[in-house]
């Protein structure tokens, strides 16, 4: 997988099977999809962000239709042909499809989990997307190509729209993270700001 390239060039990051195989672990113990899913993936196969999410769904039995990239007027029109279950994407993806001529709340029938991550959510939005898909469960993850997921606000947090969702979650199950001073290394009190440092068996190899 490629990282963001934000400093540079996008950088290989090296995963094994144990790694990508604990990722799809903690993803399904949160929230608990079925044979029955269907996944529809537009974004990028080389980024985490797409492999975190389409992956999970096939070793459940379910299936994933692939658009070659994102459009909304392409994709709500995808989640009307093929009854699609579950979609993921960063909150700007969420906002073109809400403001697209093309949308209209029967579109979202079909869906039982919308996943997001990537940026911050703003909640204007997300009070917008749980408006328009009342019966639908919410999940944020939280990670990077190095680990994969390592947070998430589970739907159970999404009871209603609050300071809590403003967050990226708590540690994901089988992630231990902490809060270090980026100079001595040592864990800062709770409400300071510091280094993220985590370990999982989700890393990558190199």
């Amino acid at each position: 997988l490629y990282t963001g390239g934000t400093t540079g060039l996008p950088k290989g990051v090296v995963h094994t099977q144990r790694s990508i195989v604990s990722s799809v672990y903690r993803y399904l113990v949160d929230t608990r999809i079925g044979p029955g899913a269907s996944y529809l993936s537009y974004m990028p196969l080389f980024h985490i962000g797409s492999m975190a999410t389409w992956a999970f769904v096939v070793p459940v039995g379910g299936r994933v239709v692939m658009v070659p990239a994102f459009d909304p007027g392409r994709v709500l029109a995808a989640m009307r042909d093929h009854r699609i279950t579950i979609v993921s994407g960063v909150p700007t993806m969420f906002g073109m499809m809400l403001d697209h001529p093309d949308f209209e709340p029967a579109t979202f029938e079909e869906l039982e989990l919308i996943a997001y991550g990537a940026s911050p959510m703003p909640p204007e939005l997300l009070k917008r997307l749980m408006d328009v898909a009342p019966g639908v469960k919410f999940w944020q993850g939280y990670g990077m190509t190095e680990c994969g997921v390592a947070t998430c606000l589970s739907p159970e947090d999404h009871g209603a729209v609050s300071d809590r969702l403003r967050s990226v979650g708590r540690a994901a199950i089988g992630v231990e993270i902490e809060i270090r001073d980026p100079e001595t290394g040592a864990p800062v009190p709770t409400g300071e700001v510091g280094e993220i440092w985590l370990r999982c068996d989700g890393l990558m190899k190199e």
